[in-house]
Formats: C-alpha cells, sequence, structure tokens
C-alpha cells in the first residue's frame, strides 16, 4: 500500500486495533461514497424530473407516497429474508443490483413513444417498484453494519463516514445543477442517470469487499425470522416508546414531503442551479457538522441530542410560509443542514441501540421502518389533498404542529435516559 494512501487508511480506522474492522470501515466509506454521488446527483432533482416528464401536483404526492407504500409492505419480508440468510450479503447482493438497476432504466424513459403523462406514471411506478429491492438491501445492509461494527465504535464509523460521504455528495450536487441547466431536455436528465449508475457500479466493487463475522452469520441462521420473532418485537415497551414518538414525527416530516418541489419551481420559479444551489448549501452544513453532533451526543446521550436535532427541524415549514424571493432559503438551509446531520447520523445509532440482539436486529429494524414508511405513504398524499383543498401555508401550520408534537413525546421518554 503506497505511504499517502497508508496515512489516509490509518487516520480514519487508527482507533481500531482489529485488522478486518478496519478493511470494513474504508470499503464500508467506498461503497458508501460512491454511492453518494448518485444521491448527490439525482435526489434534489426526481420531483423535477417528474414535473418535466408531465407530472402534475397530485402526482408529486403519488411519487412520495407509493415507494413509502412498497417500503412498507416490503419491510417485513425483507427482515425474513434477511435472518433466513446464512450471510447477511447474500440477501444484500442480489437486492442492492435489482435496485440499482432502476437507475439506468430512468435515462431512457423520456425517449419511450408514449404521452408525456403516461412517462410520468411510468417513473413512478418504476420509482415504486424498486423500492422492494431497496428495502431488501436496507435491512439488510443496516443489520450487517450492527453485526461487523462493535457498539463503542459505530458513532466514530459512522461519524467519519457520513461526514466524507456529505463532501462526495455536495460535489455531486455541484455538478448536477450546471448539467441539468447547460443540457437540453431530456438529454440532461439522461446523462445524470447514467453517471448516476456508473457510480453505483464502482459503488458495489466496495461493498462486495466488506467481510462478514462467520460465526454472527451461523448465529443469525439458527434464529430465522418468523412471525412470532416480528411481533415479539412490539413487547418490547422502551422499543414502541420510542417507534411513537418517530412515527409522529415522520408525519410532521412526509406530510410537506411534496410542497418543497411545488414551492421551488411553481410557487418561487427557481432555476435547476439555484434548486442545486440550496442543496448545496444543505450538505455544506451538514458535512461541517457530522462531528460536533457525534461530539455531543457522546457528551449528553444521543436520544437528547436526537431530540435537539428535532427541535431544529420543527420550525422550518413555518418559516418556509414568509419566503417571497430566493435569498431567505439560504439561511433556512443552513439550518436544515444542521438539523439533518444530527438526526441522520444520531437516529441510525439510537435504533441500533434499541435492537442490541442481533438475532432480532432485522425484525425491530422492519418494525421501524415499516411505520416510518406508513407515515411515507399517507402522509405526502393528505399534504397534497390538503393544499389542492385549501393552501400550501395550510399545510406548513400542520405540519409545523404535528413536528411539535412528536418532540413532546419524544422529550418525555428522553428524560429517563441516564446520563452520558
Amino acid at each position: 500500500m503506497p505511504g499517502a494512501v497508508r496515512r489516509l487508511f490509518d487516520s480514519f480506522t487508527s482507533y481500531s486495533a482489529d485488522e478486518a474492522t478496519r478493511k470494513n470501515i474504508v470499503n464500508s466509506i467506498g461503497d458508501g461514497a460512491w454511492y453518494a454521488v448518485m444521491t448527490g446527483l439525482t435526489t434534489s432533482f426526481m420531483g423535477v424530473y417528474a414535473l418535466a416528464l408531465g407530472a402534475g401536483d397530485t402526482m408529486l404526492g403519488w411519487l412520495a407516497a407509493l415507494p413509502a407504500l412498497v417500503a412498507l409492505l416490503s419491510q417485513i419480508p425483507a427482515a425474513m429474508i434477511t435472518e433466513r440468510a446464512s450471510r447477511r450479503m447474500r440477501v444484500l447482493w442480489p437486492a442492492t443490483i435489482a435496485f440499482r438497476m432502476g437507475y439506468l432504466a430512468f435515462a431512457f424513459i423520456p425517449f419511450l413513444p408514449i404521452p408525456p403523462v403516461a412517462r410520468a406514471w411510468v417513473f413512478i411506478g418504476l420509482f415504486a417498484v424498486m423500492s422492494f429491492p431497496g428495502t431488501v438491501s436496507g435491512v439488510a445492509w443496516t443489520a450487517m453494519m450492527g453485526d461487523i461494527f462493535p457498539a463503542h465504535l459505530r458513532g466514530r464509523i459512522f461519524g467519519d463516514r457520513s461526514m466524507l460521504l456529505g463532501i462526495v455528495a455536495l460535489l455531486a450536487t455541484i455538478a448536477a445543477g450546471p448539467l441539468l441547466d447547460a443540457l437540453p431536455y431530456p438529454y440532461n436528465f439522461t446523462a445524470l442517470f447514467i453517471a448516476s449508475f456508473i457510480a453505483l457500479l464502482i459503488s458495489l466493487m466496495y461493498l462486495r469487499r466488506v467481510t462478514e463475522k462467520p460465526e454472527i452469520g451461523e448465529n443469525v441462521a439458527n434464529n430465522a425470522a418468523n412471525i412470532k420473532s416480528i411481533t415479539a418485537t412490539l413487547k418490547d415497551k422502551p422499543f414502541l416508546s420510542f417507534v411513537a414518538a418517530m412515527f409522529v414525527v415522520h408525519i410532521g416530516f412526509n406530510i410537506s414531503a411534496a410542497m418543497w418541489t411545488l414551492l421551488y419551481v411553481r410557487v418561487l420559479f427557481l432555476s435547476k442551479t439555484f434548486i442545486a444551489l440550496i442543496t448545496v448549501v444543505t450538505q455544506i452544513t451538514s458535512v461541517l457538522t457530522f462531528r460536533w453532533w457525534g461530539r455531543l451526543a457522546d457528551r449528553i446521550g444521543p436520544r437528547k441530542a436526537l431530540l435537539y436535532s428535532v427541535l431544529l427541524f420543527a420550525p422550518q415549514p413555518f418559516l418556509h410560509m414568509f419566503v417571497r424571493t430566493s435569498w431567505p432559503l439560504i439561511p433556512l438551509s443552513i439550518a436544515s443542514g444542521l438539523a439533518g446531520s444530527g438526526f441522520t447520523l444520531i437516529l441510525f445509532n439510537v435504533l441500533l441501540g434499541v435492537a442490541a440482539d442481533e438475532r432480532k436486529r432485522p425484525s425491530y429494524i422492519a418494525v421501524f421502518n415499516g411505520l416510518m414508511g406508513l407515515t411515507g405513504f399517507l402522509a405526502p398524499l393528505i399534504g397534497v389533498a390538503i393544499y389542492g383543498r385549501f393552501s400550501m401555508n395550510t399545510v406548513f401550520i400542520i405540519a409545523t404542529l404535528i413536528r411539535l408534537l412528536g418532540i413532546l413525546l419524544f422529550a418525555r421518554q428522553t428524560r429517563l435516559e441516564p446520563a452520558a
């Protein structure tokens, strides 16, 4: 290994004495970094792409809701498939390939010889179908990360990983906006999705190099999931209290999900470059604050840190009611990036902590993701219906109030958390 590469390797892995763990850290970062190229290129523009294909306002609600419905219905099968496999990778690998092939298909939807609205429905339908292998791979990946990385290292590992992935996604987003504005439709989106697919292929090479611990695979295989193991998680009161609070919080997040694209495109008439700029500002803030959130969680406890991140998210819909020009979106994006880095990093670690039993961890993950997915299916449709019947500001007020209710529920159980 060249000297410079070795020093970089040591700088992100020196806190682990186990060589296998150190290699897994690096390969996990490599996999995530190339996956982040795809997310940076596409995440901010999926709704914009749907509108370009011919989608109406209501269809944007279905774009958020249908994939969430499929993900919801996939959670229990995903947990059972994952727990029955002697290795997580045996499930993760084929599911990941199936999910990522969809991004190549996205590139050619504009050339289908069908009416524009039909093309938009093809995009929405394909995005929804992809949610099944995406859910399976997500459950398997999360369980595998819990298997291969010890609890006392996860904060450091995923803090560093999230920071690096944020930088990569940031650079990809910076490139995406000007690319979409520079090329004519539909070649701009075709180029975007082909580049995303190439990045996903490189990501697969790193994912394949991650090694599992044999004893965990044997233990999991001997405790295969069934409906009883799924329902057993529903008797875990601390887990249920956590899920109930996060369920309400996610309703508050998702009820306004379709409003952001409508605000940017239909109300403020933002260019794709400025939409990318908003994402870039959010990502820069996230990258700069990941490690701060990690230290805060170590000092005050992960649940309290998670509570603070949700508190930062709560007023976002209300504040967007007063946006009439583009410039206020910059400070709002900074606040969103600060809240998002804490929420993303700490929620993952809190969930792994709640699901401490490695034999049942996929079941816990499935139940949690399934219930959060239910909000992702119903809430955007409710939000679009309220928007159509009343106004966008009505949706923003309701979203803010629901987020505050979720904070109250979570704050009650957070008071019981032991000191860090």
